[in-house]
């Protein structure tokens, strides 16, 4: 028996998407800022993908999700044997799964939504930042600073008014390990990177208005490069920020890269 995700529904709303250009850590990707209206409730997972979850799709599917992963040694990055089974630190299944691409969380939302019926997606870039703002405009949903007690990133150096400091772990924690943002969702910001649906592009001029994801013959777009939101255990508070974006190739899997399901309501 297949266990599906807890789903939270997003109610529909507005607001706008990207960094303004006074945000403290700023990257030029994270512009010009754009008003996304998202007409209609839609459903996120709590969680993103945990690691028993994955691997209960790898063994009722047969899916291939071993090979190469590029792992963390410490002081830098190195692609070797691995998977999300053999990311290079301890996990629980109560872990996201990592070491995963976007191909990966293409399969496992195909596989899941085939066995229980309801259709399963990676959520549009636009969707993402909206769930992960929770209604909220400051850097992080839970205001200008950020501490060891918000989310999983290097803490090593601080981030705004509040100039707090601490670990840095440098693996992934479980996933209910920090309190949901007001939405309900867990670890929007930090812990794993989370793969999106649309491709890469330097910018956010582009995006659809209505929250729909990019197309892959956006003037600037990349269909070969996928969008990553959220920041990691490896970055630093700057790295959280619900702005922050990044791109990777659609094959590509490291130690700290998983995904969060939607649903179309």
């Amino acid at each position: 028996m297949i266990a599906p995700p807890e789903m939270v529904t997003l109610p529909a709303g507005h607001f706008m998407m990207g960094s303004p250009a006074h945000e403290p850590g700023r990257l030029i990707v994270e512009g010009p800022q754009r008003r996304i209206t998202i007409a209609k409730p839609f459903a996120v997972s709590r969680y993103p993908v945990m690691r028993g979850a994955f691997a209960a799709f790898v063994a009722a599917s047969g899916y291939r999700a071993h090979g190469r992963c590029t792992l963390w040694t410490g002081s830098n990055w190195h692609e070797a044997a691995g998977s999300y089974c053999d990311p290079g630190f301890d996990q629980t299944d109560a872990h996201p799964a990592v070491c995963v691409s976007w191909n990966d969380g293409q399969s496992y939302a195909s596989w899941l939504s085939s066995v229980t019926g309801n259709r399963y997606r990676l959520l549009s870039e636009a969707e993402w930042e909206y769930a992960a703002r929770g209604g909220t405009s400051s850097p992080f949903w839970w205001g200008m600073s950020i501490s060891p007690d918000d989310a999983n990133y290097n803490a090593t150096s601080a981030y705004g008014p509040a100039d707090e400091t601490g670990a840095w772990r440098q693996h992934t924690v479980p996933v209910g390990a920090y309190p949901p943002n007001p939405f309900g969702l867990h670890q929007m910001n930090g812990n794993v990177w989370e793969w999106v649906e649309d491709p890469w592009c330097r910018a956010l001029t582009d995006t659809p208005a209505d929250g729909r994801p990019r197309t892959a013959d956006s003037d600037n777009g990349d269909s070969e490069i996928k969008t990553l939101r959220g920041g990691s255990w490896l970055n630093g508070p700057r790295g959280m920020r619900s702005a922050r974006r990044h791109g990777a190739s659609m094959t590509y899997r490291r130690s700290d890269i998983g995904f969060r399901l939607a649903q179309t309501l």
